[in-house]
């Protein structure tokens, strides 16, 4: 038996190397003659410095010719198992049809290969060879793009005629780029070069089959020189992608170009560059690495865009993570190597200190202490320095805002120990100098003592405003009052309103408005307590409940149309506050007058409209501004937009992660003040889309729509219903949900409960102590002349209990006639208003219930 070998092929996958050789033999005197197609694993051992193989060579492929040669190896994506495989491409010369046969094979496992395309060839297939997801094997040939897979089951070719600068993968889709070629021009004519700069670079499309201009990857003046690219990122945005690409030139340059712009650029030590790798060393940054013809290697740092090191008499040039530490490694495999069992030439670095080698000598050219590299060092060493002082910086400003907290606190306390203490307190003239003013001070006098007797007014009112702020959106003003409760007060309705005609001397008229309110508690419930008992304390403000828990704060939204405001001089108008109180449920429900309390004023005029003032600033992208001021831009905006909720439940299987969904296929952000809020600003107000996904379980989930109109409501829950699996189920909730709905009704059947006993507790009890009164004062009275009592009778023990039995039963009689006539009365009034109050909350929680019933 006579052996044969073929050429070896290696990729990595997964940390190890798989090398690739066609191996032939024939039976002595026997015509025939066979191929095998040999695959090795090789790891890295760190005891030994070199890799080897541990379970020998593995027979994957066997054919009857001896034709049958390895082309190109490469790891690629399988559409249909969804994992990356590795791909070999195999060549058979068929002699009596002068033609070639090629076949595409995949390794499913460790000995077994699956035959995914074959075709036929009148040329053999030898430069520009490449293996993409599906996997599909792309090559060029005299101008023209060719490419095979599963889904076209035949040879296709790209219909565009052009000189082909990059074939890869865009956002997982097949393109290629290139300058187009005029099939128009006489062959006397200007050359290929001249041709290639004069006409424009475009893209095609493998899988949609479109043309589009290449501008967007390359300017067309480096089509003509870059003679291989690599994508470094790829981004698709409202349609368009964002790439970032860099290419090695004829001219000895390595290039880099975002969204088709040329940003750097450095000189490379070597001519005629073949292909781009790119190695990822974690936190030291990531490494381009070019191959050249005649073995030729060069490494470029990203960041700084210098060469790092340079080799020669190299034959392969491998990135993976061969040690296993997390990041990538850069293998550079010899000329001179004996593949059977072990790869034993190679250098193995990533330049930031993991280094291995085994077999060699002097193999580079430009060792890590070069002047390239010792710039990288430098620069990397002033990268630290200048980081190290900005955090110094950092934590001295830190510092010194804990020294002015300290010194304000000291103040502040002995101050308070003055003025409890009767004291005066006395401020030095160098404490006054570092005071500043809270108020602006007015040009008219007027105004400020306007502004004192609404802050004298409101010290003794039962909220505190906090703040006043005003928004404008489209054609909308949006007026909003920040305020906070005592804990004795008890809230049973509020809005706010502007004034029209203070102003001017007129009688004051209330500007048509809708107002909305929010609570936003500083601090949460005790879980260990019941949850009507919580949900009866979360809405002491708003239903009268005792809530004797922390401090609330409320924000009050009023919206109204713009345009009736708006004058060409500037004018204030009043914001009042109109409120209703009711008393603590200790104490019967009595009528209550409204009272206002004046917030303050908001000024209008044109010409702060035309200058964007009051205007949300967070719709118009990320800013630095103050994280107060994007929650009142955000909370206008929820008041400005209609709201619709939804609950997405799956009985059968988990949901998905709607959230991920709105991020990625909506493109929404995250609201810096409020980051349980995702916002989707396509163009301005009007078109904006809130959303609020709350998951409640593995298997169910709210998400609060805040959009204009049903229009694009519609449009949304399009989307929605195509990302969704079918077994989820959408329904749509009332504001206040199911769940808070029936704790309605459990806080209201609870309170009427309680009045209830609460009120025959106490009319029973007043009766009861008046006949344990009279009772008293029969029972003074001698039985026997204060002689001690003798013996007891049988006969006269029995008369004893039958009188006392007679005594209960009278005085259960007359209990019922003992109750005052206006205790009965506030008992049945407020039994009834607490029973009118369930028959409300069960009204509305079958009003909710019967939209899923529907």
């Amino acid at each position: 038996m006579t052996h044969g070998k073929g050429h070896t092929k290696l990729i990595t996958l997964n940390g190890e190397i798989l090398s690739f050789q066609c191996r032939y033999s024939h039976q002595d005197g026997d015509s025939l003659k066979k191929s095998e197609l040999i695959c090795q694993k090789l790891s890295f051992t760190r005891e030994t410095n070199c890799f080897t193989s541990q379970d020998g060579d593995i027979s994957i492929y066997k054919d009857s010719s001896a034709d049958v040669d390895v082309v190109y190896c490469s790891t690629a994506l399988d559409i249909r198992k969804k994992i990356v495989v590795p791909c070999i491409l195999l060549r058979q010369l068929k002699r009596k049809t002068s033609c070639y046969k090629y076949k595409l094979i995949t390794l499913t496992s460790s000995t077994k290969a699956e035959l995914h395309v074959k075709f036929n060839s009148l040329y053999e297939l030898q430069d520009d060879i490449s293996i993409f997801q599906g996997p599909t094997v792309m090559w060029r040939h005299e101008g023209t793009v060719y490419y095979a897979s599963v889904c076209t089951s035949e040879v296709r070719s790209i219909p565009v005629q052009m000189s082909v600068v990059f074939l890869g993968e865009l956002c997982n889709k097949l393109f290629v780029f290139g300058s187009q070629i005029d099939l128009t021009e006489e062959v006397s004519g200007p050359t290929s070069a001249d041709r290639r700069k004069d006409n424009k670079i475009v893209g095609y499309s493998v899988e949609d089959g479109k043309v589009f201009n290449g501008m967007c990857v390359m300017p067309n003046a480096y089509s003509s020189v870059v003679q291989c690219a690599l994508v470094v990122s790829a981004v698709e945005v409202s349609g368009h992608i964002k790439v970032t690409m860099v290419g090695a030139t004829n001219k000895k340059q390595l290039v880099c170009f975002e969204d088709g712009d040329l940003k750097e650029g450095c000189q490379l030590p070597f001519e005629e560059p073949e292909c781009i790798k790119m190695a990822d060393t974690g936190n030291f940054g990531l490494i381009f690495m070019i191959s050249f013809k005649h073995g030729n290697v060069c490494a470029v740092w990203k960041e700084t865009f210098q060469v790092a090191a340079c080799w020669s008499g190299m034959s392969s040039v491998l990135v993976d993570d061969f040690v296993g530490c997390g990041t990538d490694q850069i293998l550079l495999v010899l000329h001179d190597q004996s593949p059977p069992q072990s790869l034993t030439n190679f250098i193995m670095t990533d330049l930031c200190g993991t280094a291995y080698s085994h077999g060699h000598s002097e193999i580079c050219e430009e060792s890590e202490t070069s002047d390239a590299a010792q710039g990288n060092f430098l620069c990397t060493v002033q990268a630290l320095e200048s980081r190290l002082q900005s955090g110094l910086t950092l934590l001295q400003d830190l510092q010194r805002d804990v020294d002015v907290k300290d010194r304000v606190l000291l103040q502040s306390t002995s101050a308070l120990s003055d003025l409890v203490s009767g004291r005066e307190h006395v401020i030095s003239k160098t404490e006054q100098e570092g005071l500043v003013s809270l108020w602006e001070e007015a040009a008219e006098g007027k105004e400020g003592k306007q502004e004192e007797r609404m802050q004298t007014e409101s010290e003794h009112q039962p909220f505190l405003v906090n703040k006043l702020w005003q928004r404008i959106i489209e054609d909308r003003l949006v007026v909003g009052v920040s305020i906070t409760k005592r804990n004795d007060v008890f809230l049973k309705s509020a809005a706010i309103s502007l004034l029209t005609g203070a102003a001017q001397g007129y009688v004051p008229t209330v500007i048509q408005t809708q107002s909305r309110a929010q609570w936003i508690h500083t601090h949460s419930p005790s879980p260990l307590e019941p949850v009507a008992k919580r949900k009866r304390q979360n809405q002491a403000g708003c239903r009268g409940c005792s809530g004797d828990g922390d401090l609330q704060k409320l924000v009050l939204i009023a919206i109204c149309e713009l345009a009736p405001l708006l004058t060409c001089d500037s004018v204030k108008y009043p914001v009042v506050l109109h409120y209703v109180l009711r008393e603590p449920t200790t104490t019967p429900d009595g009528p209550h007058s409204p009272k206002a309390l004046q917030c303050g004023l908001v000024s209008l005029s044109i010409s702060d409209m035309a200058q964007g003032g009051h205007h949300p600033h967070f719709l118009q992208g990320p800013t630095g501004g103050c994280k107060d001021e994007l929650r009142e831009d955000l909370l206008s905006l929820l008041a400005f937009l209609d709201s619709w909720s939804f609950q997405i439940s799956s009985a059968d299987h988990t949901l998905c992660d709607v959230g991920q969904w709105l991020r990625e296929a909506l493109g929404c952000e995250t609201v810096e003040a409020s980051p349980q809020y995702l916002l989707c600003n396509p163009a301005g107000p009007s078109a904006a889309l809130v959303f609020h996904w709350l998951q409640k379980s593995p298997f169910l989930g709210e998400l609060v729509i805040y959009c204009s109109g049903t229009v694009a409501l519609l449009r949304f829950l399009l989307s929605l219903c195509g990302f969704l699996p079918a077994s989820c189920h959408i329904q749509p909730v009332r504001k206040g949900g199911l769940e808070n709905r029936a704790q309605d009704v459990a806080c209201s059947l609870e309170k009427e409960v309680l009045a209830l006993r609460k009120g025959l507790w106490s009319l029973f009890t007043d009766a009861a102590d008046g006949h344990q009164g009279r009772q008293g004062r029969s029972s003074d009275r001698p039985a026997g002349g204060g002689e001690a009592p003798g013996p007891v009778a049988v006969n006269e023990l029995q008369r004893l209990q039958e009188e006392w039995q007679r005594d209960i039963e009278g005085s259960t009689r007359r209990v019922a006639t003992l109750g005052a006539m206006d205790r009965y009365q506030s008992l049945v009034q407020r039994v009834l208003h607490e029973q009118l109050q369930v028959d409300v909350d069960v009204l509305l929680d079958r009003e909710t219930r019967s939209v899923f019933i529907q």
